[in-house]
């Protein structure tokens, strides 16, 4: 801000205001000195200072005790611009009239014009005690305590100076410029609205008085002024930002980018425009553009942490942790106490999976913070993640002792269950049904803590509490589409009766929620407990309706066609494999079983085909080569009868048929050497 200067020249002594010596010249006396005095005063009065000067520098050697020549002299360096010279001089002249107040005041201005602002207040200092009623003096401390950053003194010597001078505009404008450096905007505003009230008609400090009217949120009145100081300077940028910064508080968006995309037009490298502009995108939702405009932002400002910050919440919702790590890194380069970093980077870490370095950065923020419940849940939660069920545990209880917090609960709840899996996975269940235990006495209505305290007692053998925890989970979660599927496994494998199992089918099947997968697999489940009992009639019924919800279902068409294989109905069998072959040419089961109904039908040759087929496409399928064993021994084809057989003993699983076979094929050995030697 431009601070505005009282220069005191010589000519001010001739006012007498000061209490000082004023020299009558006519009083002096005529000798040589005097004359060289004289000579110079002419010489000034016609613009030649030079000469002036070296008049003045004889008369001193003459004379060189007289004040009033280095006085004089001093004038004319100033006013030759002669700055150090004219100082000197003056110092000399306060040495011989150390109570002379002017020339303190001298001394002062020619200090400020040398920027040297301490000197310059000691000199105003000497003033104030040789000559308190001088008011203007305090303007003087003031304009030069502004320089030295002291704006606490300066405000206070305005406010002197300005009791007895309320009309002296630049004062008043330099102390809202002192009030600005102290945030104390609303005595800003209060200087401004005096100067526009006592001359509103060459009022000029819209754009700064705008800002201000920013600074204490009187959006409006700031609007209103900041468009009068554009309309004066179309290219003030600082205006329109603020402009921009105003219309973005009052919620026009879209008006407030428009404006700080005309200060950047205006000055690309004004960086504090472009800061504004990338926050007001960000808060606006428009992250690739925030993004960019940040990126550009912190190459020339390096230092500005809080925008290192932004840029990697915008990564993080891209889900970039990778680079938004490496800027958060970048930025406690610059500033490595800068909790707010450490804590963003903790949780790009957790994002990344890496609990562990999230983990560390989290105990050394509350190392600093130790009760602060933020930090504490948030390393519940990298705990919790990263399997480290036992301290997530601790801080959770902890936190939810302090405060009965339901998301806390459920996180304690969850942190339970997974303890217990953890545990079950060891094969401990007896430690996992306590934490499941525990977990429900938290929760009572987890339905997923039921099941895995079900599973948990099904691993111990207990019958009873298995099937009861899957039927508490199935009571709080009714439409949940996994659990009745699950609970009829249970309890076919229990052995309970077919109604509870069809019923549990049914729960599933009826379900909205439940995909035609699962209703399948839930209908399948009644067929193959019907199947297991050989009572195919019923097992027919199931698949049958299963096939409806899926029409090409192979495994389903294999299952049918194995159900009326039982009943010798070959014909309806085959067609079920072959609706299966249709799906999928290489499925190698619905290919053997339509070579046996073929066997079963009479047809030798499409039997023997259909199962030479297969070892083509699974050399290993050892039923093959005993179905083709038994086609060729059929047709007295011994050779290929033996290499068939052959081929099963190499490849079946089943070593009590082996020994069987083996001796199959002995037998026709000897039986086709007995027929060679006749």
């Amino acid at each position: 801000m431009k601070i505005k200067s009282l220069l005191i020249t010589a000519l001010v002594l001739s006012t007498g205001f000061l209490g000082g010596i004023n020299p009558a010249y006519s009083a002096m006396p005529k000798n040589a000195a005097q004359l060289y005095y004289s000579q110079a005063c002419n010489e000034e009065q016609a613009g030649n200072y030079e000469a002036a000067i070296e008049k003045m520098k004889k008369a001193i050697e003459l004379k060189g005790d007289n004040a009033l020549y280095y006085t004089k002299i001093a004038g004319l360096y100033s006013a030759n611009g002669e700055w150090s010279k004219a100082l000197a001089a003056y110092k000399k002249a306060a040495k011989l009239r150390p109570e002379d107040s002017f020339l303190y005041i001298s001394i002062g201005n020619l200090l400020q014009q040398l920027n040297d602002y301490k000197n310059a207040y000691e000199a105003y200092s000497q003033v104030l005690q040789l000559a308190p009623d001088y008011k203007y003096n305090y303007l003087n401390l003031a304009n030069v305590q502004m320089q030295l950053k002291d704006y606490k003194g300066a405000i206070e010597n305005y406010n002197v100076f300005l009791v007895n001078y309320p009309n002296n505009t630049d004062a008043r404008k330099n102390l809202a410029s002192a009030y600005c450096e102290t945030s104390d905007y609303e005595n800003a505003v209060i200087q401004y609205e005096t100067i526009l009230k006592k001359f509103p008609n060459n009022f000029n400090e819209n754009a700064q008085y705008g800002l201000v009217l920013l600074k204490t949120a009187q959006w409006e009145k700031a609007k209103v002024v900041l468009e009068k100081a554009i309309k004066e300077n179309p290219e003030d940028a600082a205006s329109i930002a603020n402009l921009g910064i105003v219309l973005q508080k009052t919620g026009n968006t879209d008006k407030a980018l428009e404006q700080f995309e005309k200060a950047l037009s205006i000055q690309p490298q004004y960086s504090q425009i472009r800061l504004e502009y990338a926050d007001t995108l960000l808060s606006a939702g428009k992250d690739d553009k925030a993004l960019e405009e940040y990126k550009i932002y912190v190459t020339s400002n390096l230092d500005n942490t809080r925008v290192y910050n932004n840029i990697a919440i915008i990564l993080e919702k891209k889900h970039k942790y990778t680079e938004a790590i490496e800027y958060l890194k970048q930025g406690l380069l610059k500033n490595p106490s800068d909790n707010a970093l450490k804590a963003e980077l903790a949780r790009c870490y957790h994002y990344e999976k890496d609990y562990a370095k999230a983990i560390e950065l989290y105990n050394e923020l509350l190392a600093e913070n130790p009760k602060d419940r933020t930090l504490r849940y948030n390393k519940a939660l990298a705990c919790h993640a990263g399997g480290n069920y036992e301290t997530a545990i601790a801080i959770y209880s902890e936190l939810y002792d302090e405060t009965a917090d339901e998301n806390i609960k459920v996180y304690l709840s969850k942190a339970y269950l997974a303890s217990g899996k953890k545990a079950a996975d060891a094969g401990n269940y007896r430690s996992a049904i306590g934490d499941y235990e525990k977990a429900l006495r938290i929760n009572k209505n987890d339905a997923e803590v039921y099941i895995a305290l079900a599973k948990a007692y099904d691993a111990t053998g207990s019958k009873t509490k298995t099937i009861e925890n899957y039927e508490k989970a199935i009571e709080i979660e009714p439409d949940n589409k996994n659990i009745p599927a699950e609970y009829a496994k249970i309890l076919i494998k229990y052995n309970k009766e077919e109604e509870d199992v069809k019923q549990a089918v049914e729960n599933v099947v009826s379900s909205e929620n439940t995909t035609d997968k699962e209703k399948i697999e839930a209908i399948v489940l009644v067929g193959e407990q019907y199947y297991d009992k050989k009572d195919y009639k019923n097992a027919i019924v199931e698949f049958e309706k299963a096939i409806k919800i899926e029409p090409k279902n192979e495994a389903l068409l294999i299952k049918l066609g194995n159900c009326h294989k039982h009943f010798s109905e070959n014909q309806k069998a085959y067609e079920y494999y072959q609706k299966a072959l249709e799906i999928n040419p290489e499925n190698t089961d619905a290919l053997f079983n339509s070579g046996l109904c073929l066997a079963d039908m009479n047809k030798p040759k499409d039997s023997l085909e259909a199962f030479k087929k297969v070892v083509e496409i699974k050399p290993d399928y050892a039923y093959a080569y005993y179905a083709l064993g038994l086609s060729y021994e059929r047709d007295k084809d011994w050779k290929n009868a033996v290499s068939s057989y052959e081929q099963y003993v190499k490849y079946t699983q089943d070593t009590d048929s082996k020994a069987s076979v083996n001796k199959k094929i002995e037998n026709i050995k000897n039986e086709h050497q007995a027929d060679k030697n006749e």
